[in-house]
C-alpha cells in the first residue's frame, strides 16, 4: 500500500503575509508536526470560499485530486468534520497545488518536509500570524460578515524539525459528498460541481430497487447457490475499443473518445443493448446491481461473453453514504462476489448508486482494487424521458471525452442506434472502460 495512506493532513488556518498565502498544516505521520505550506492565490481563495475556522469545523486535506479534461480544471477535496460526522468538499485548485500535494504525499520521513521549497517551519511571528489570518479572511469575506476569532492548537514537534504539522485524515463517517456551511455571500462548491457533471447526480426515485432494501436476508443466506450457477462463460476475443482508466475516480476520458455506460441492470433489456453495440462494433460498459444479477444471471454472462466491460453498482442500489461502514463493505463485497461467480473474472470497476460518495467509500473501493467510475454527461433518462429527449440531450452537449450515463430501459434501447450514429458522425471512438 502506498506511503500516503499513513499520512493525515489537517488544515488549521489559511494565512496571508506580504501578498503570499500559507496553509497552516498539522501532519500525523509516524510523528506529529506542524508546518506552513505556501500556495498560490487562486487555490487559497477557493479554499477560503469553502472554509470557516470558527472552532466548530475542522478540515482535513485529502490526497485525492482530479483533472477535468473538458473544462481544463484541477480539483481537490477537503474533508469537513464536526464531532463524528464528516463531509467531503470539492474545490478548484492549481496544477502547482497538485504537484506540491504529491510531493508531500511521497515523503518517507517527517524531516523530508524541510527539503521542500514551499514548506516553512514558521514564516512569521505569532502576532504576525494572527494578523495574517485576519488579512486572508477579510479579503475573502463580505463586509457584512461578523469578525471571527481563531484559536490555534499547537502540537509537540520533533527535535530535528521543530514545527511541522500533519493532519487527521480519512476517518469519514457515513455522510455523503454533500457540503457543509460556507461564508455569507460565497458560493459553495458542491460535489455535483466537483465531479463536473452537466446536471446534478442521478437520483431515480422510481427505481425498482429502493434505498430501504434490507440486506439481512442477503447477508444470512448464500448469494447464489454454487450448484445453481450456470457454467461460467468464455469471453470471446474481441476487437472492441477500450480506454484503461488510470485514476482512482474518473468522470471523463481523453478527448476523441466517448464511453456509453448502462446502469441498474441486468434486465430484460441487457441482451438488446449488447446486440446493438455488437452491430456497430463499439464499446460499452455495464454497471450491474447485485440483486438484479441474482435474478438474471444469464444476462450477466451474455454481456461478459460478448466482450463488454462489467462493473458493480452495489448489491441493493442503496445510498451508500447513509449506511454504516460495515453495510457499505457488504454492498460492494457481495455484489462483486456474485458477479465474479458468474463471469469467473475479478471486477475492477465500481459506480456508487446516485454517484453518492464519502471518503470511506473511496477508501473501500481502493481496498477492493476497484476504480470508481462517475460521469460528466447525464441525459436524465432515469426521469422517464422518451428516446427523442435522450437523443436531443446528447446532441446538444459536448460528447468528446464524455462518460455518458444511461440506464437499461426501453427508451434507451430505442435511442441507442441514433446516439451511436450521431457519435460516429462526430468521429468519436466509442469505447469500453477497463
Amino acid at each position: 500500500m502506498s506511503v500516503y495512506y499513513g499520512k493525515l493532513l489537517e488544515l488549521v488556518t489559511i494565512n496571508k503575509k506580504d501578498d503570499k498565502y500559507f496553509l497552516h498544516i498539522k501532519i500525523s505521520f509516524i510523528e506529529d508536526a506542524e508546518f506552513y505550506w505556501e500556495i498560490d492565490e487562486y487555490t487559497a481563495n477557493n479554499l477560503l470560499n469553502v472554509t470557516s475556522f470558527e472552532g466548530r469545523y475542522k478540515y482535513r486535506i485529502s490526497f485525492y485530486t482530479s483533472w477535468n479534461e473538458i473544462q481544463k480544471q484541477y480539483s481537490g477535496i477537503l474533508i469537513q468534520t464536526y464531532r463524528d460526522q464528516s463531509q467531503p468538499i470539492g474545490f478548484h485548485c492549481s496544477e502547482n497545488y497538485i504537484k506540491a500535494l504529491n510531493k508531500i504525499r511521497n515523503i518517507q520521513h517527517i524531516v523530508d518536509l524541510s527539503k521542500l521549497s514551499f514548506i516553512s517551519v514558521k514564516p512569521f511571528s505569532s502576532n504576525d500570524e494572527k494578523d495574517s489570518i485576519k488579512n486572508a479572511e477579510q479579503e475573502n469575506t463580505p463586509e457584512t460578515a461578523p469578525p471571527k476569532k481563531f484559536v490555534l492548537a499547537y502540537t509537540k514537534t520533533t527535535a530535528t524539525f521543530l514545527s511541522i504539522l500533519f493532519v487527521i485524515l480519512f476517518s469519514c463517517s457515513s455522510q455523503g459528498f454533500i457540503i457543509g456551511k460556507t461564508k455569507p455571500g460565497n458560493q459553495l462548491f458542491t460535489q455535483a460541481a466537483f465531479i463536473q457533471t452537466d446536471v446534478t447526480p442521478s437520483y431515480n426515485q422510481n427505481s425498482a430497487i429502493k434505498d430501504d432494501v434490507v440486506m439481512d436476508d442477503v447477508i444470512n443466506d448464500e448469494i447464489v447457490k454454487e450448484n445453481s450457477l450456470p457454467e461460467k462463460p468464455v469471453q470471446i476475443e474481441s476487437s472492441i475499443p477500450f480506454v484503461e482508466l488510470g485514476e482512482t475516480i474518473s468522470y471523463s476520458i481523453p478527448k476523441g473518445s466517448v464511453a456509453l455506460t448502462f446502469d441498474d441492470g441486468p434486465s430484460n433489456y441487457s441482451k438488446d443493448i449488447v446486440d446493438i453495440l455488437k452491430k456497430y462494433d463499439i464499446g460499452g460498459t455495464f454497471f450491474f446491481i447485485g440483486l438484479n444479477a441474482k435474478k438474471y444471471p444469464e444476462h450477466v454472462q451474455y454481456v461478459y461473453s460478448n466482450g463488454y466491460s462489467i462493473g458493480t453498482h452495489s448489491m441493493n442500489h442503496s445510498n451508500l453514504t447513509a449506511l454504516s461502514n460495515e453495510r457499505q463493505d457488504e454492498e460492494l463485497t457481495q455484489s462483486s462476489q456474485l458477479i465474479e461467480s458468474l463471469t469467473g473474472e475479478k471486477l475492477s470497476l465500481f459506480r456508487p448508486p446516485y454517484g453518492a460518495m464519502n471518503q470511506r467509500i473511496i477508501e473501500l473501493a481502493d481496498q477492493h482494487e476497484c476504480k470508481i467510475v462517475l460521469w460528466n454527461n447525464d441525459p436524465e433518462d432515469w426521469k422517464g424521458k422518451n428516446a427523442d429527449a435522450i437523443v436531443s440531450h446528447i446532441k446538444n452537449t459536448n460528447t468528446s471525452g464524455s462518460i455518458i450515463l444511461l440506464h437499461e430501459s426501453q427508451a434507451t434501447v430505442e435511442a441507442l442506434p441514433r446516439i451511436i450514429e450521431y457519435l460516429k458522425e462526430q468521429n468519436l471512438e466509442i469505447v469500453s472502460l477497463k
